[in-house]
C-alpha cells in the first residue's frame, strides 16, 4: 500500500479508499540472495528507491489486547529520527503466500514525543527490531530487500495480481515464503537466544 494514499483524508474526515496491504515475504540464503535478486531488478528495469535504516517498536494495550486480536500498532523511527511514521494494521488475511489487511499510517515530525503520546495513553512496548530496508520499485509494487538480526528477507508489496509474476520473475518459490510477520520472527529470534 503507498503509505502516502493512506495518510489522505477527504475534507469530511473519511478516507477516500479503504487503505490495504497486500504482500508476501519470502526468505533468502543470506546477503547473496540479495545481491541476487539486485540484479534480477535492474535486469528487469526495477526503479531503485532508498535505504532506510529503520527502528520498529510495537505497542499494546496493558492486557496485550491488540496482540491477540492479530492486530499491530507501530512506531517506526527512519533513519535514526526524529522522523518517523505511525503505523495500525488490522486482522491478516491469506490466500497462498499473499498476506492482506487494513493499514493506516501516518508521517510524524517527532518520534519522542508520539512515542510519549502513546505511553500517555497508556500503550506499552512490546517487540522491538531494527531493519535495513532497500526499496525497489517494478510493475507497480513495490520490492523490498529486508536485512534484520536473524536474517535475510523480500518483501513484495502491491496489487495481488503483480505480486506472483514478480515472484516468479525474481526466481522467488512459494517453498521460500515466509508466513510469519517480522515481530513474530524477532520474538522467536530472542526466544532461541536465552540460555
Amino acid at each position: 500500500m503507498d503509505a502516502r494514499a493512506a495518510s489522505q483524508v477527504s475534507h469530511q474526515g473519511e478516507l477516500p479508499v479503504e487503505p490495504t496491504e497486500i504482500e508476501a515475504k519470502y526468505r533468502l540464503e543470506g546477503p547473496d540472495g540479495h545481491a541476487r535478486l539486485r540484479r534480477r531488478l535492474v535486469a528487469l528495469g526495477a526503479r531503485a528507491g532508498d535505504t532506510t535504516a529503520e527502528d520498529n517498536q510495537l505497542f499494546d494495550r496493558p492486557d496485550r489486547s491488540l496482540g491477540a486480536a492479530n492486530r499491530v500498532l507501530r512506531l517506526r523511527v527512519l533513519n535514526g529520527g526524529p522522523a518517523g511514521r505511525l503505523t495500525y494494521k488490522g486482522p491478516a488475511t491469506r490466500s497462498g503466500v499473499l498476506k492482506q489487511r487494513t493499514e493506516l499510517e501516518v508521517a510524524v515530525d517527532d518520534s519522542a514525543v508520539t512515542r510519549a503520546i502513546l505511553e500517555a495513553l497508556g500503550y506499552q512496548p512490546t517487540v522491538r527490531y531494527l531493519k535495513q530496508r532497500e526499496t525497489w520499485y517494478l510493475q507497480g509494487a513495490e520490492v523490498a530487500l529486508d536485512t534484520l538480526v536473524f536474517g535475510w528477507y523480500c518483501e513484495i508489496e502491491g496489487p495481488a495480481e503483480v505480486i506472483p509474476g514478480i515472484a516468479a520473475a525474481l526466481g522467488l518459490s512459494a517453498a521460500s515464503a515466509e508466513p510469519a510477520g517480522y515481530p513474530g520472527l524477532m520474538a522467536r529470534h530472542e526466544a532461541s537466544q536465552r540460555p
